[in-house]
């Protein structure tokens, strides 16, 4: 395997973790004081920084493109109205 397809699987799981949590937060959020949830939290908040430094050292030529930043900001974007306004 190149160093391209390593770090697309990489990127995949990272994002597919942060949207398991996008979503948790978003439709389930009184499992959020849950022991489980902090956990998760922590591996997923663990595993962005690694990869982020892995990223910067190894895969330096990947670059995001425009559209996954904007799906990105919009979902925290939909977090924070959901916190802000929508009550359980």
């Amino acid at each position: 395997m190149n160093n391209n397809k390593i770090q697309k699987i990489f990127h995949y799981i990272i994002v597919l973790l942060l949207v398991i949590l996008w979503s948790i937060m978003m439709f389930f959020p009184e499992h959020i004081d849950t022991m489980n949830f902090k956990i998760f939290f922590s591996i997923s908040l663990a595993c962005t920084m690694i990869y982020s430094f892995c990223r910067k050292k190894y895969f330096s030529m990947q670059t995001y493109c425009k559209t996954e930043k904007f799906v990105f900001t919009f979902l925290i974007i939909l977090l924070f109205l959901r916190f802000m306004f929508w009550k359980n």
